[in-house]
């Protein structure tokens, strides 16, 4: 089942939601072990997501910073997933008709602020820390972050990308002009940031974003658990066994996106459903472009900036075009080393521009 969700062309999602909710409404209301139904409608709300990232065209190449047709967080978290990977974690929200994405961070910009950059990043320092105590004075502040939260702010994103492994992304509201200073911190920290848009500059999702979202209220409501607190169940089932109280907990629904050659496959209790997010690590395409960039390093005035990053690009060269499975993440690290150091350098940004397309390039692959 998730084999055919996972494969499954964007016009056929539409048919997919429909056996999801005619599945589930034949799992008896009645009678039944609380427990029991609570692992159908994971399950349920697993593929469920599972074919809304279908909707996604993911074969276009995701930028660090996208224009999306709307700005509710379970929109955007699932073209994240869908574009940049990772596992798309739902808990319980807010609103009962709806579940939240626990990575999708709300940021909130000046729309007025004369320092964009300066702005953003206390902004998303206060998104990712709203109960730390130094988020408000971070808050009240003007100028640019102290070199330990700026440390802080990293680690926490690092751990939820690489350590959690799972699916996150920042959605800008207020100053929306100049991309420039997001993709900046998008590519160091390696997070969509996500620029809700009336009209998008990509047609990314097939369905209409209101539409779909509609679509997840419409599911949300024939769920008797997991969208319900403990105290509008019964406590006991016909049978007697207790009901499984979910008040306050997780939901523990994850959907995720991995890159790698290995099959669509069900893992362990989670209802976590991976599915290939490419067909196999063929990094050839970056071929031309890590030419190029070797070309741009040899016109460099400095005989010793060119002989350093000549060695890293080819570093590069050799794992792109490796037999088998080739590392992005040597790769990677070898543009992260070439591209501070063309910063600084006079001629050098032919050389930036070219790794942010070597990024954009690697990012499905990582």
């Amino acid at each position: 089942m998730v084999q055919r969700f996972a494969e499954c062309p964007a016009e056929q999602v539409q048919q997919l939601f429909y056996a999801v909710r005619r599945a589930l409404r034949a799992v008896p209301l009645h009678g039944y072990d609380a427990s029991v139904r609570r692992q159908a409608e994971e399950a349920a709300a697993a593929l469920y997501c599972l074919a809304a990232l279908r909707l996604v065209d993911r074969a276009l190449r995701a930028a660090p910073v996208m224009h999306v047709p709307s700005g509710e967080p379970l929109v955007c978290a699932i073209i994240a997933t869908a574009l940049c990977g990772g596992e798309l974690r739902l808990v319980a929200g807010e609103q009962p008709s709806v579940p939240r994405p626990e990575y999708v961070f709300e940021v909130r910009v000046p729309a007025c602020g004369d320092q964009v950059a300066t702005d953003f990043e206390r902004a998303a320092f206060v998104a990712l820390f709203q109960n730390d105590p130094e988020a408000t004075e971070v808050a009240l502040d003007s100028g640019p972050l102290k070199n330990h939260q700026r440390a802080k702010l990293a680690a926490h994103i690092g751990e939820i990308r690489h350590v959690r492994r799972c699916s996150m992304a920042l959605v800008v509201y207020g100053g929306l002009a100049q991309t420039g200073h997001y993709r900046t911190f998008a590519t160091e920290h390696q997070v969509p940031i996500l620029l809700p848009a009336s009209e998008a500059t990509r047609v990314l999702v097939g369905m209409d974003a209101d539409r779909l979202r509609a679509e997840i209220h419409k599911f949300w409501e024939t769920l008797e658990v997991l969208s319900r607190p403990a105290s509008q169940r019964p406590a006991h089932s016909p049978s007697g066994v207790s009901a499984m109280p979910t008040h306050g907990q997780p939901m523990n629904i994850n959907v995720s996106v991995s890159g790698g050659d290995h099959s669509v496959a069900q893992s362990g209790m989670d209802q976590t459903a991976h599915i290939a997010h490419t067909q196999g690590v063929d990094l050839a395409v970056l071929g031309p472009l890590l030419h190029e960039l070797a070309g741009a390093i040899g016109e460099l005035s400095s005989p010793k900036a060119r002989d350093t990053l000549a060695a890293y690009v080819r570093v590069a060269e050799a794992e792109a075009g490796k037999k088998g499975k080739p590392d992005p993440g040597l790769i990677r690290r070898a543009i992260d080393a070439i591209k501070p150091a063309a910063e600084v350098l006079e001629g050098g940004e032919k050389i930036v521009g070219l790794c942010h397309k070597a990024y954009q390039v690697l990012a499905p692959f990582l």
